[in-house]
């Protein structure tokens, strides 16, 4: 008789939820060792200044890297992610697949809320000096274009590895969203927009949102409300 894969299933379980504990863990040491009294506002500075050399005015490295690192930068800007994030919605929502849809949504919202009012509450100056639109803007920790990025890549990867049977291209697709989020958050330190400890922390809550938003997928799955790997069609209700 075979076994049931309900073990299985709920190790997996578990090992997400132990993540997001842990994320949120790691989150809270570098928000109590932010800052410029902090504890790791020594190990800030000198990592910035690998990249930015000791005066912070310009970035080490040939010239073209400012430029490419700055695209990337702007692949976790507001406007791009609100476009991706539209488009991914609307492809969701014409192929009826509205609880899909709400999940992505409400991972990406809560991601940008948890951005913002985060920044309200730290006030952390920047490395250098920026003009800001708005006032939020102007602070640092943690960094909105890292936390975004990692709520909304690595979710997009799991939205693939859910619909798709092969498991090269499931792992295939959650290393480019992983790597697209790691050179997002590179580029910030980079271009002297954010310290390292605000795009770790920035991180931290975005992975926690993206594993949190897996977390429901597998369980709307499990239940048949969307399709397995290798199936063609979500069973929406």
């Amino acid at each position: 008789m075979p076994q049931s894969p309900e073990p299985t299933r709920d190790r997996s379980t578990l090992i997400a939820v132990a993540l997001i504990a842990v994320l949120l863990g790691l989150f809270a040491s570098l928000a109590s060792g932010a800052g410029s009294a902090g504890l790791l506002s020594g190990w800030d500075d000198r990592l910035i200044q690998l990249v930015r050399g000791p005066e912070l005015e310009s970035p080490v490295g040939p010239s073209w890297m400012l430029g490419v690192l700055q695209q990337f930068s702007a692949l976790g800007s507001g406007p791009v992610v609100a476009l991706l994030t539209l488009v991914i919605l609307g492809y969701l929502l014409v192929i009826r697949h509205p609880r899909t849809a709400l999940v992505f949504v409400v991972c990406i919202l809560g991601a940008a809320f948890t951005t913002y009012w985060l920044k309200g509450v730290w006030q952390r100056p920047r490395p250098l000096a920026m003009e800001a639109a708005f006032a939020l803007d102007s602070f640092s920790f943690p960094s909105g274009h890292s936390l975004i990025a990692a709520a909304v890549y690595p979710t997009l990867g799991g939205l693939l590895t859910r619909v798709i049977a092969s498991r090269r291209a499931r792992i295939y697709c959650m290393v480019v969203a992983l790597g697209l989020t790691w050179l997002i958050g590179f580029s910030r330190v980079y271009l002297g927009r954010h310290y390292p400890t605000d795009v770790l922390a920035g991180w931290c809550l975005g992975l926690a949102w993206s594993v949190a938003a897996w977390l429901v997928l597998r369980r709307l799955q499990r239940e048949g409300v969307v399709a397995g790997p290798g199936e063609d069609e979500l069973q929406e209700s």
